[in-house]
């Protein structure tokens, strides 16, 4: 068990409330846009190697995933592609991001018990505006002493947030879905870290697998047992 003193950083997309899922079905609404032009799978390939040299400029999220895939579909058509097509495809982008927040199942009650022993703040990556509209739209955000929307995770960033909370890294835990993202930089930088996996990968941070000595649950509720030593209700 922890104390007040002690923090738990916890990820917010796909780890507090669902993600991937929403964008696995924006991705197939565009699949079938791009149909005249590409298969399931050219359009994946075509759009990991676009996010790739993309997120150093556009960063993470919904705006930057239909950038990228606007773009893709430009590659693939050869620049055929028509200006109502394009603009579906924005649609479906507006669409993800009016989407409402859908939380994971055991969240609320997680985070209850668990700001009785530790300071919660929420660590994410993506959009600013977006990721804190959803954390309005979701309800939880009483639970974080603080939110902080990031560019990118890496170990400068943690240690960062740690002295910005006047906490030893030592004293403090990364709770997420991510390896890349929420874990593996997290412990470079000094933290404990969990990892809560998610049942879909964004491919972008797909092909890395666990160490052995990464501490893991089965699911947000397991961390009350895991941080506090009680039995999730």
């Amino acid at each position: 068990m922890g104390t007040r003193r002690d923090v738990v950083a916890i990820d917010a997309d796909d780890t507090l409330w669902h993600s991937q899922n929403h964008f696995d079905d924006a991705q197939d609404q565009i699949v079938e846009l791009l149909s005249p032009w590409a298969t399931p799978d050219e359009f994946a390939d075509s759009l990991l190697a676009i996010e790739r040299d993309n997120i150093p400029y556009y960063g993470f999220g919904v705006k930057s995933f239909i950038l990228s895939s606007i773009e893709a579909g430009i590659e693939l058509s050869a620049g055929s592609i028509d200006p109502a097509t394009i603009a579906a495809m924005s649609s479906v982008g507006k669409a993800l991001l009016d989407h409402p927040v859908d939380l994971i199942d055991g969240v609320v009650e997680t985070l209850t018990v668990l700001a009785d022993d530790y300071r919660l703040v929420a660590v994410t990556k993506g959009d600013l505006r977006h990721q804190r509209t959803k954390f309005e739209r979701s309800g939880i955000s009483a639970h974080f002493e603080h939110i902080e929307v990031v560019e990118d995770k890496n170990p400068a960033v943690y240690q960062r947030i740690a002295i910005q909370l006047g906490v030893e890294p030592h004293r403090m835990t990364m709770v997420g879905n991510s390896l890349p993202s929420d874990v593996l930089p997290a412990l470079e930088a000094g933290l404990r870290a969990i990892h809560v996996p998610y049942d879909r990968i964004w491919s972008y941070e797909a092909h890395v697998d666990a160490p052995d000595h990464v501490e893991s649950v089965d699911s947000f509720r397991d961390l009350v047992e895991l941080l506090t030593g009680q039995m999730a209700s």
